[in-house]
C-alpha cells in the first residue's frame, strides 16, 4: 500500500502551523500515521549599536529576509511589527519611483 507525503495546513484563527505529514493510503480512506512540524518564519526585536530598537524577519531557514528602521522605544517596535503583519498580506508589489 502506498505512502506519500502531502502537506497541511494546521491552526486555529489567524495562526497557521504548516506540517509535513506521511499520509498511509489503504483503499478509500487515508490514515495520518505521522505528523512533522516545520520551522515557522518569525519576527526577532533586538537593540543595536546606538540603543535603538529594531526588528528583522527571519525565515524558517534562518535567513534574514526583512530589517526594520531604529525605534526609540520596544513597544514602537512591536507596534512596526505588528503594522506590519497586518498590512504585508494585502501590500502591492510596485517598483519604487524615486
Amino acid at each position: 500500500m502506498p505512502i506519500s507525503t502531502r502537506f497541511f495546513c494546521l491552526g486555529q484563527f489567524s495562526r497557521a502551523k504548516y506540517a509535513q505529514t506521511k499520509v498511509f493510503l489503504a483503499g478509500s480512506s487515508n490514515r495520518i500515521d505521522q505528523v512533522i512540524w516545520l520551522p515557522e518564519p518569525k519576527f526577532e526585536w533586538f537593540k543595536d549599536k546606538a540603543g535603538k530598537f529594531r526588528f528583522r524577519l527571519v525565515a524558517p531557514n534562518g535567513e534574514k529576509i526583512a530589517a526594520s528602521e531604529a525605534y526609540s522605544s520596544k513597544e514602537a517596535c512591536v507596534n512596526g511589527i505588528e503594522s506590519v503583519k497586518k498590512n504585508a498580506p494585502i501590500a502591492k508589489i510596485v517598483e519604487a519611483k524615486e
